[in-house]
């Protein structure tokens, strides 16, 4: 929990703060914020901000999630798919008439 400088615990976050608790960038964080991902309040025309209620709640089901991917991929019988084949586009022909 982060804390102001008088010792009181804070009830807001800023996305730079976010993506500092997170260990994410603040371009994750906006994105996540503009999908809805990220529940925030706008408090003026730029600023947008977390509460710790919810930055917590975020924190906690990101985790549960990503133990649930893993758990999931370490699933005893579960074959990894085979990676996509590259498609790769024919090259164009060049044309023999010059241009101008």
């Amino acid at each position: 929990m982060m804390r102001y400088d008088d010792g009181t615990p804070r009830r807001y976050y800023n996305p730079a703060e976010v993506a500092e608790v997170l260990g994410v960038t603040r371009r994750t964080v906006y994105t996540w914020i503009r999908s809805g991902i990220l529940p925030a309040i706008k408090s003026g025309p730029k600023l947008w901000l977390v509460s710790e209620e919810l930055l917590g709640t975020f924190e906690r089901q990101s985790r549960a999630r990503a133990q649930q991917i893993v758990a999931e991929r370490a699933a005893p019988g579960r074959e990894d798919p085979a990676p996509p084949e590259k498609q790769v586009a024919a090259p164009k022909p060049k044309s023999k008439a010059r241009r101008r």
